[in-house]
């Protein structure tokens, strides 16, 4: 549970490919961030910010809103869901 407003927080480990997003209403369903091996910093995330942190990245939204309820699902290089998170806003 997030208050809205708040910031949001999620640890990224080394193995993480990409963190998809699908909303609370699953209406809307697409990849935040994924990594790519061929640059020097993490790959551009669609809504927050991705950083380096000491084993793997840090995902964060600045200011929560309703529109970032839903859940976060991190993968793998084998397209294998590493972890999951259900985030209600209130």
């Amino acid at each position: 549970l997030v208050i809205h407003g708040h910031q949001l927080s999620l640890d990224l480990p080394e193995r993480t490919k990409k963190l998809e997003f699908v909303s609370a209403d699953e209406s809307e369903k697409y990849t935040v961030w994924e990594y790519r091996a061929l640059s020097f910093v993490p790959g551009k995330a669609s809504k927050g910010v991705v950083s380096s942190a000491s084993e793997g990245w840090t995902f964060r939204i600045r200011y929560v809103t309703f529109d970032d309820e839903g859940t976060y699902t991190l993968y793998n290089h084998f397209g294998s869901a590493i972890a999951s998170y259900i985030v209600k806003v209130k």
